[in-house]
């Protein structure tokens, strides 16, 4: 039954592809194109998809190595289903991929450049509507234009300070990353056996974590979680993903990892992704709203992306702040992750609303995080691609932090970092204006019973 129902899902894929195509036939009629750099970085990995025969598809390679493990489905049977399966690739799916690729390869040319939203047709007016649906702050583009501005010098500033007790000498935030790349390991070969060697790690960081946190919560979640990776072919344009247990708790969630990326990583900087993905990051704090029994199911499913990102960068200083991980390599390479958080601010903004061009928004990713211009290009499609998302994890970083500080100074010696995360993590993802209003709520009701 189970692999008929992978087959059944197989069939469902020629038919949404054939929908995606009409609504990009519809965009284009509307003047509603996404910008050049994004159709074309699509275009590459429809082509990667689908340049393999169907007996090498993935769709294919998964089912036939699942269903090997299936009791009582015998040989003739399991051969017959793997017949469909490449029958649907090479009739339908790939048919259906290609006549989407075509599209895409129609509408290229007549795209445009400029990565920014402020093209399309009452595109500000829109921007601004999607910054206040990821950041819920109430902030306008200008405002947080200016916050990323200010944040950026402070953040640097921070890890100049925090490399010179390390021993980094420079005097410049350039000079100072530059020195800290100079000091990295060199990336791992990409074999087989340094892919599965990675996932290995983040799974055995993800099981020591756990126990260890543990005293820094009053709830933990009873739901499990798993790695997996990213195909291949989609490692180029997919960042690292993380996904929830069912509600009914029978499937567990997993953290999605993009393998080719990690390689060039070191020991050092893989941690954070597994605080921020799992612990204490996403997997506690939504599998916690999941499991909360009060909440309407609503509640209980529904993400804000300030809410949960920014719960999820703040989750990334838990381990250095309470003792958890003191290598100070790992705390400046966190910081330098904020910096980028940082920087979106200033980059989505620029690019959406004060219409910087794609080399304009590489330069100035790339010399104020002092990353390459390889990742610099990424991160520029990525808001291109999703407007104002970038921006609500550092805005809801900056929200967190600042209730913890509020807590802190309100109680004083009776402050418990437990309550403070209880306060936060209870009700599910809220707006943070709302989250402000209920911290404050919370710190009025312990100050009476303290």
């Amino acid at each position: 039954a189970d692999a008929e129902d992978y087959l059944s899902r197989l069939r469902c894929i020629a038919p949404q592809l054939s929908e995606a195509n009409r609504q990009q036939r519809h965009r284009q009629h509307n003047a509603l194109l996404q910008p050049t750099l994004v159709i074309n970085d699509t275009i590459a990995e429809v082509e990667r998809f689908i340049e393999v025969p169907a007996e090498e598809n993935i769709l294919f390679k998964s089912l036939a190595a699942k269903s090997m493990g299936l009791s009582g489905l015998n040989d003739s049977s399991r051969a017959s289903l793997l017949r469909d399966a490449t029958a649907e690739l090479q009739d339908n799916i790939y048919p259906a991929y290609q006549r989407l690729l075509t599209r895409l390869r129609e509408q290229a040319p007549i795209s445009d450049a400029a990565p920014g939203v402020w093209r399309l047709p009452d595109g500000e007016a829109w921007y601004e509507f999607m910054l206040q649906a990821a950041t819920t702050s109430g902030f306008s583009a200008a405002e947080i234009h200016e916050i990323g501005l200010e944040e950026i010098d402070r953040v640097q500033q921070e890890i100049i300070k925090t490399s010179r007790e390390m021993g980094v000498t420079a005097r410049t935030i350039g000079e100072c990353l530059h020195s800290l790349d100079a000091n990295k390991p060199p990336p791992r070969k990409d074999t087989e056996e340094n892919r599965q060697a990675l996932v290995d790690q983040v799974s055995s960081l993800i099981s020591a974590t756990e126990p260890r946190i543990r005293h820094l919560f009053h709830t933990m979640p009873k739901g499990s979680i798993t790695v997996k990776t990213i195909p291949r072919f989609a490692e180029a344009n997919r960042n690292q993903s993380y996904q929830p247990p069912s509600m009914d708790g029978s499937r567990a969630g997993f953290f999605e990892l993009n393998v080719g990326q990690l390689l060039d990583e070191a020991d050092y900087e893989i941690p954070i992704l597994a605080y921020h993905e799992i612990f204490p990051g996403h997997h506690l704090q939504i599998t916690l709203a999941q499991e909360t029994e009060h909440l309407p199911s609503l509640r209980r499913i529904m993400t804000l992306d300030a809410y949960i990102e920014g719960w999820a960068k703040y989750a990334e200083t838990i381990p250095a702040t309470h003792g958890i991980n003191s290598d100070p390599r790992f705390r400046v390479a966190r910081m330098r992750r904020e910096l980028v958080s940082t920087i979106n601010l200033a980059l989505d903004t620029g690019i959406h609303s004060k219409r910087w061009g794609v080399e304009q928004a590489v330069q100035f990713f790339s010399e104020n995080s002092g990353t390459d211009d390889t990742f610099s290009r990424y991160i520029v499609n990525r808001s291109a691609s999703v407007p104002a998302q970038m921006c609500s994890y550092k805005i809801g970083m900056m929200k967190m932090l600042e209730l913890r500080k509020r807590m802190e100074s309100a109680l004083g010696s009776h402050f418990d970092v437990r309550d403070f995360h209880h306060s936060v993590l209870s009700r599910g993802s809220v707006p943070l204006a709302l989250l402000d209003t209920l911290v404050d709520g919370d710190i009025e009701m312990l100050k009476a019973t303290r």
